[in-house]
């Protein structure tokens, strides 16, 4: 927003500038001519001539050159600053589009971990996820994951159940502690 409000002020200046110009170059047409036209010119009277040769426009086609200079100089400035905005604006978007894609990899990483899936077969699961064309998102994987029931993290127990948690015991095991139930009950007069 700056940059255009300088701009504006630059144009604004080269605007007033050059009609200062045009008043300049008017005004001094209109004395070289005034002194042509009289006969009388007096010696003591010098007339500087413009260092440049002058060449005589009519107004309309001396405003056109006059716009064509500006937007040509407006063209330059604005080239030179866009260049430098346009590369920064590149980079900015592409860090940006770096940090989304971190952004999805660790999110699609906390599903993963949310749906306990163990940390080597989650590699296969994105393997697999993007073999077949699908979108890299938490939905998709929530999808596969529940087709590979195999690849979710065993509960580690070290011979401590939780409180109403059950224990997978055999058939013999089963019988030998209902037998020892039994005994105990009929120890304290219980049926």
């Amino acid at each position: 927003m700056e940059d255009l409000k300088n701009q504006t002020e630059i144009t604004e200046e080269i605007k007033e500038e050059a009609q200062e110009v045009q008043d300049d170059n008017q005004a001094e047409s209109a004395v070289v001519e005034d002194i042509k036209e009289s006969d009388e010119v007096k010696e003591d009277v010098k007339v500087e001539e413009p260092k440049e040769e002058m060449i005589s426009l009519t107004k309309s086609e001396f405003e056109q050159r006059l716009n064509n200079k500006f937007i040509e100089g407006q063209r330059k400035a604005n080239k030179s600053g866009s260049d430098e905005y346009k590369a920064q604006l590149d980079q900015a978007n592409a860090r940006i589009k770096e940090l989304e894609q971190e952004l999805t990899a660790h999110k699609n990483i906390l599903k993963m971990d949310e749906l306990a899936i163990e940390k080597d077969k989650q590699e296969d699961l994105l393997a697999i996820i993007k073999g077949k064309g699908l979108e890299l998102n938490e939905a998709t994987i929530s999808e596969e994951a529940s087709k590979h029931p195999e690849w979710k993290k065993k509960a580690e127990t070290s011979g401590i159940s939780q409180l109403g948690q059950t224990k997978d015991i055999s058939e013999n095991e089963r019988i030998r502690i209902e037998n020892q139930k039994k005994k105990d009950r009929a120890a304290f007069g219980l049926k």
